[in-house]
């Protein structure tokens, strides 16, 4: 059978070509990076990673945090600020602590984990019968389920977020087209059509011959259920006690009705003093953990994976007149938001003020080490 080369193509990838081709050709053109790590990127990584090892453990924490431990002595972490790096850690092992207490023993009880940091491909084709754009616009869609798993015999996925605001993933979730795409690369899955990522010698696998396929997708349809998991990057902490006596019940303080409640016993206090604060930090949503269920229907899915092919097929376009030297279609999107968001706001700014990009350049980034050839993947042709 006939093999074809194809691009992979990440969801991130395609976003950041939508939201600025300036900022997306230093990053996936150019493949500049900064020079000092990004410390909420790195957080994210390493709680990610440590949910890849709860999943993989059966979520027992203390298998879990020693192998995140040997990841963690495995990263190279010179150029972060001391101090701001154990910061980082533990902020860390607050937020993996409170998410364990809270989550780690209804999960094992309720959920059976079949793959974690799930990588996939799944070859899209542009209809080109007489071939006469030589399949350049041919391209498979990468994503990486965070945790794929069943539960009560349904098929089921999660993403994690560790934010800073549970509140604006809550609003956008509806509207997280990731999800929809998501949803549709998993049940493709489940028909048998698509790649996975076996991290060995094997590298990218037809999915019918991995035995994740043979053992459980292909007895599902597709998914029946996703859940955001969003973590804020913070822990609730025990009330304030005063200094005449008793618990400040200042309702803006960061606490949970467990451990308000928690501590009135543990200070032999009387319950019926606190019924306001009481009742208040009992109604409230928790401020800290969330999971939001999100359900798609079958057309969403599928106009969110054809929106993302003609954005990806224009953003292929795009990358081939740049490789050839025409950057015409090359511009920045500068927003109120650029520089919150746009991590080559520094050589955006230069270019704007008319100052020395390159010495901007090379003053704060850095050429990433990267192999062209992990960008693409080879598949059985369709006939």
């Amino acid at each position: 059978m006939a093999r074809r080369r194809m691009r992979l193509v990440r969801g991130s990838e395609v976003s950041s070509f939508l939201s600025d081709r300036g900022a997306w050709k230093f990053r996936w053109i150019d493949r500049l990076i900064p020079n000092k790590p990004d410390g909420k990127l790195f957080f994210g990584d390493l709680f990610h990673k440590h949910m890849q090892h709860l999943a993989e453990e059966k979520f027992n924490t203390t298998a879990a945090h020693d192998r995140t431990h040997n990841w963690l002595m495995e990263q190279d972490v010179s150029a972060m600020d001391d101090v701001f790096y154990q910061e980082m850690i533990d902020l860390f092992s607050s937020v993996s602590e409170y998410y364990e207490q809270t989550y780690a023993s209804q999960d094992a009880e309720n959920i059976v984990p079949l793959e974690a940091e799930l990588r996939f491909a799944i070859p899209l084709y542009e209809y080109d019968p007489l071939e006469l754009l030589g399949g350049r616009l041919d391209f498979a869609y990468e994503g990486t389920i965070d945790l794929l798993y069943v539960k009560d015999g349904k098929l089921g996925f999660r993403d994690y977020k560790t934010v800073s605001s549970i509140d604006r993933y809550i609003n956008n979730a509806v509207l997280d087209r990731q999800i929809s795409r998501y949803w549709w690369a998993i049940t493709a899955l489940c028909k048998g059509y698509g790649y996975i990522w076996t991290g060995d010698d094997s590298g990218w696998v037809p999915v019918k011959q991995t035995s994740l396929y043979d053992l459980h997708l292909k007895y599902y349809d597709g998914p029946s259920e996703f859940i955001y998991d969003i973590v804020k990057k913070d822990v609730p902490k025990p009330p304030k006690m005063l200094k005449k006596g008793g618990l400040s019940q200042d309702k803006s303080q960061k606490t949970t009705y467990e451990m308000y409640l928690k501590a009135i016993q543990e200070n032999n206090l009387n319950p019926a003093d606190y019924t306001e604060i009481l009742e208040m930090l009992q109604t409230k949503e928790n401020e800290f953990l969330r999971r939001v269920p999100v359900y798609r229907q079958w057309s969403e899915c599928e106009a969110a994976i054809d929106d993302f092919a003609k954005a990806a097929r224009e953003m292929l376009q795009v990358r081939r007149e740049v490789e050839e030297g025409d950057l015409s279609r090359i511009y920045y999107n500068i927003t109120w938001d650029t520089p919150t968001f746009n991590a080559y706001t520094p050589i955006i700014k230069a270019e704007v003020s008319g100052e020395n990009v390159s010495m901007v350049k090379a003053a704060l980034f850095k050429t990433e080490e990267h192999d062209p050839e992990k960008d693409f993947i080879e598949v059985e042709d369709e006939d």
